[in-house]
């Protein structure tokens, strides 16, 4: 009995500690540097902004393997898509095309790191950072970077809608 509870155990925290389970559903994104929530910008340039107050919901959609994903708005449908991937590129918000995105726990259940390939080095890839847009007091976005230029820029928080009762 000891030999099937400790394999047992085994493949949990395996499982577990990788991260390997797709996310299903609509959630918010929060930064872990602030608290920052993930939304819909308001400028005609589709950028995702990280802002303070109430977040939106992002619809996840496993894709191929259980924690690739396709991320999108839940509201307007449109996909979180990075036009270039390459050190730097930063997020739009899209109607025709989308990223495959990694999402992953590191360490603990709510904190969680998301990254994309680089399709010329599959055995890399990119950080989904959150960063300023510019030197300016603005807010920050979607930038894909080797390392994170801030400390914890790489973490982020999800927190699943939960349905409402009728």
């Amino acid at each position: 009995m000891r030999v099937d509870f400790t394999f047992a155990l085994f493949i949990w925290a395996a499982f577990h500690s990788f991260g390997c389970f797709a996310f299903d559903g609509n959630y918010t994104i929060s930064t872990f540097i602030n608290g920052d929530f993930a939304v819909a910008g308001t400028d005609a340039n589709g950028f995702i902004e990280l802002r303070r107050g109430e977040g939106q919901f992002w619809e996840f959609e496993t894709w191929g393997y259980e924690n690739y994903h396709f991320i999108r708005d839940a509201t307007t449908k449109k996909y979180i898509r990075f036009p270039t991937i390459e050190d730097g590129a930063t997020a739009i918000l899209s109607d025709e095309s989308a990223t495959a995105i990694t999402a992953s726990h590191v360490t603990i259940e709510t904190l969680t790191t998301m990254r994309v390939n680089d399709p010329k080095n599959p055995s890399q890839g990119f950080f989904v950072t959150a960063e300023r847009y510019d030197d300016s007091a603005g807010p920050r976005v979607f930038r894909l970077r080797s390392w994170p230029v801030e400390k914890d820029g790489q973490n982020f928080q999800f927190l699943k809608q939960i349905p409402a009762r009728t």
